[in-house]
């Protein structure tokens, strides 16, 4: 089988057995990546991050890895995987978790898993009461992608949650959750326990990794207004360039992934000298399609997908 000398592979958690969530269908194991990294480099193809890729031969066969949304089993598993085999990735974090802010998805999902579908959703009903998402709490049926591995009635609150709803009645309603399951704990803290922190990601730059914005909070872009989406990146490129100690990032990975709508579309051209801008591909079809603007979007494979694209064997694990 005949292979493009340029592959990206996305990753989110990267867990040891026994760890929470090892299991959910979006972590990967270290087993696999220490796999996947295998079977790349046995093909021929040097691996490093999509900063890397950008400036090496485009005769040479390469492979980017990333990972996403800045957990902190990125640095505690990912990262020691990487320096065993010395190559480099490039880990795309949500700029809010950096000044100890957890995502409002995130909020959502911690709700949901706390208090219960029927719990979540009166306070969703308390919140959008006499607006126009009110009957969608009743009547919108999402269809396809992202959050295919929910079940419906916890798929329609993240679609209408991530997707429909303003940023800011967004962040209101995700304080108001993440308060009622922890009233009395320091939000920072929580943060810090889930992804990593600034000195964690400096640390890991240093040592060779890339580090890239993947939004500000997480929401889904292409639903967005101009200004929303304008905001969303430029605050995640700010938050990451403060970090770095004023070197600005290269890359901007898209939350959620797909084709850009055309207002994302819009936004981004608007970045073409600053940023590249990875589009994550989805794992059902129509949405494994690579982006049709190619200018704006390079095509990302989710690491499930990988023995379909080479066209191997399941490898196991």
């Amino acid at each position: 089988m005949s292979l493009p000398n340029r592959l990206h592979f996305a990753f989110h958690s990267v867990l040891l057995p026994g760890t929470e969530g090892y299991n959910h269908p979006y972590a990967c194991s270290a087993e696999r990546l220490r796999r996947i990294i295998a079977h790349l480099e046995h093909r021929g193809y040097t691996i490093t991050s999509c900063r890397n890729a950008m400036e090496a031969d485009p005769q040479k066969s390469i492979a980017t890895l990333s990972f996403d949304d800045g957990y902190v089993d990125g640095y505690h598993v990912a990262f020691s995987i990487l320096k065993e085999h010395e190559i480099s990735a490039t880990f795309g974090i949500i700029a809010c978790t950096t000044r100890g802010k957890i995502p409002p998805n995130a909020k959502l999902n911690k709700a949901l898993s706390l208090l219960g579908i029927k719990k979540v959703q009166a306070i969703f009903l308390e919140h959008l009461k006499n607006t126009t998402y009110e009957q969608l709490l009743e009547t919108f049926t999402p269809q396809g992608p992202p959050f295919l591995t929910s079940p419906p009635p916890q798929r329609r609150l993240k679609v209408l949650f991530s997707c429909l709803l303003p940023l800011t009645l967004r962040q209101e309603m995700g304080n108001d959750l993440w308060n009622q399951c922890f009233p009395d704990e320091a939000e920072e803290e929580k943060c810090w326990e889930i992804y990593m922190i600034p000195g964690t990601l400096k640390y890991m730059e240093q040592a060779g990794m890339e580090v890239s914005p993947h939004s500000d909070t997480h929401p889904m872009l292409h639903n967005r207004g101009e200004e929303e989406i304008d905001d969303e990146i430029q605050f995640s490129i700010a938050e990451l360039k403060g970090i770095s100690g004023g070197t600005p990032p290269r890359n901007f990975i898209i939350p959620y992934g797909g084709t850009p709508s055309p207002h994302l579309a819009k936004v981004l051209r608007s970045y073409e000298k600053e940023i590249a801008v990875w589009g994550y591909i989805p794992n059902t079809p129509p949405w494994r399609e690579l982006a049709a603007e190619e200018s704006i979007c390079t095509a990302r494979y989710d690491h499930r997908l990988f023995e379909e694209v080479l066209g191997i064997e399941p490898l196991g694990i």
